[in-house]
């Protein structure tokens, strides 16, 4: 995958350097790469876990105690999410993990009655407070739960892989399964929700989560989370040195940020790779979001959505930063008979804009047979600078823009094509 670089700098570099022409690592001076990882020892019988960096010289620094870690492995997994993980960092041990979810739960969350829908709690009003012993003593009653994730870091061991999904899903709760394979399971009273008579909303918060050094393998395995709960929030959401791979796409993307409101803020997705999703990143409604340091490869839709919500009020807005990345074979949908739909199929998609400054640089692109990038309509306070990107190895024309231009046109959009389509 590809990693942070820096530069090596260490005092111990700069002496070796100037001394016989070499780094720490006892090559020639150099960009280093480093990678983080994290590992699992048994000290005095209990688990403890740490963390390191990886050198691309094959150095590696001494173990950190991660002194906030809580260990769990493909069994405990979800009992530990489930649990109080605010201001943890939870160390997945390796091994192959199904569905997690980060979910309402009895020990982390707050309770309140929704409304009367023929069950056995007529004395309370919608909206009452209710404990946890009276949402378990009438289970026959619509609820309301609501769960803060705050400063939580989810990171693997090498060697972590995910067959299913982990996914949070903040909305109305019942049936039996949701599309893409949310379980509708109740955990608080222990049920599922085949009707709205027993349901469940969870009104989940999330302020500073983190994913990290994780694989997911198959169509189902996704970083799925989903907001469709008025009052929900999502600020600081980051997602790193993750690897996604299918050979079947799905019909949404391998990380999903989705939702029917202005939800997201602060979304980073960087150093990931991604081969054969439907998309590779996919985001709704979202302010202040950046794609950095990715591949993307063999996906049949757009590599890249910044997208906004069909809701009149829904928008992209904030700062939106698209660099270093590479994106190669948006190939489009496969169609009977061997062939691929490709009209239609982009690098980059951005919805429908408002007081927005874009900013897509140095990114290298191939085999995208369609636009390498479009917009949805701009508006307020604009701003947009396409520099520095290549295509097949080919510098591709800067374009750039301001809404305090003279000739800039409230609600316009931008449309960049890839070669191939401008020769057709």
């Amino acid at each position: 995958m590809k990693k942070n670089k820096i530069l090596a700098g260490v005092m111990i570099g700069t002496i070796l350097a100037g001394l016989f022409g070499l780094t720490a690592c006892g090559e020639p001076p150099h960009t280093h790469t480093y990678t983080t990882h994290y590992v699992v020892k048994t000290v005095d019988s209990q688990e403890k876990a740490y963390t390191y960096t990886k050198c691309d010289c094959g150095t590696e620094t001494e173990l950190t105690l991660i002194e906030n870690a809580v260990v769990a492995d493909p069994v405990t997994a979800q009992t530990v999410l489930d649990g109080e993980v605010n201001n943890k960092v939870v160390v997945l041990k390796e091994g192959t993990y199904g569905q997690l979810q980060l979910r309402p739960s009895k020990t982390t969350s707050t309770f309140f009655k929704h409304n009367y829908l023929g069950g056995t709690s007529p004395d309370l009003q919608v909206g009452d407070s209710v404990t946890l012993d009276y949402v378990l003593e009438h289970p026959d009653v619509p609820y309301h739960y609501f769960r803060k994730f705050e400063n939580v870091k989810i990171v693997g061991e090498d060697g972590v892989t995910f067959t299913d999904s982990i996914m949070l899903n903040s909305t109305h709760v019942y049936g039996s399964t949701h599309t893409y394979g949310f379980v509708k399971y109740d955990q608080v009273r222990e049920i599922l929700n085949p009707t709205t008579n027993n349901s469940h909303y969870p009104h989940i918060s999330v302020e500073n989560l983190s994913f990290e050094n994780l694989n997911f393998s198959g169509k189902q395995a996704l970083i799925n989370l989903y907001f469709a709960i008025a009052d929900s929030s999502a600020d600081g959401i980051t997602i790193k040195n993750c690897n996604f791979t299918t050979e079947e796409a799905n019909t949404i993307a391998a990380m999903c940020f989705r939702g029917e409101f202005n939800v997201y803020n602060n979304i980073v997705v960087e150093d990931c790779e991604v081969d054969g999703h439907f998309q590779g990143v996919l985001t709704y409604n979202a302010k202040n979001v950046t794609v950095k340091n990715n591949k993307i490869a063999n996906t049949s839709h757009n590599a890249i959505a910044i997208q906004s919500h069909s809701a009149a009020t829904c928008f992209v807005s904030g700062k939106i930063v698209i660099e270093d990345n590479s994106i190669s074979n948006v190939i489009g949908s496969y169609i009977e008979g061997g062939n691929y739909a490709i009209d239609g199929q982009r690098a980059m998609r951005i919805g429908k804009c408002t007081d927005v400054e874009i900013v897509v640089k140095n990114n290298n692109i191939s085999n995208c047979y369609e636009q390498w990038i479009v917009t949805g309509a701009l508006t307020g306070t604009v701003s947009y600078n396409f520099e520095n990107n290549y295509y097949k190895g080919t510098k591709m024309d800067g374009k750039s823009a301001s809404s305090e231009d003279a000739d800039f046109v409230q609600g316009s959009t931008v449309i960049l094509y890839t070669p191939e389509k401008q020769a057709n």
